[in-house]
């Protein structure tokens, strides 16, 4: 494996680390199903804000009881 290969592994094991004990409610691959523009604006508020990234990247689906399936899908 070569070095560029092992720090990028590295660094994928440490978001995984950081999601596992943070237990945070949005990252990368969750989803959200049945939410509203409230849950869309808190997604939004802890992901960017609060949690200093500087990027989302989210999949909004509506239902059609007009509810809202969101799926993180990359933060930056």
């Amino acid at each position: 494996m070569n070095r560029i290969n092992k720090f990028q592994e590295d660094l994928n094991y440490k978001k995984l680390y950081d999601i596992v004990a943070n237990n945070p409610k949005y990252y990368p691959g969750s989803f959200h199903k049945n939410s509203d523009l409230t849950e869309l604006i808190d997604c939004i508020d802890q992901v960017l804000f609060k949690q200093d990234n500087s990027s989302i990247h989210i999949i909004i689906e509506k239902n059609s009881n007009n509810s809202l399936d969101l799926t993180v899908d990359l933060i930056k």
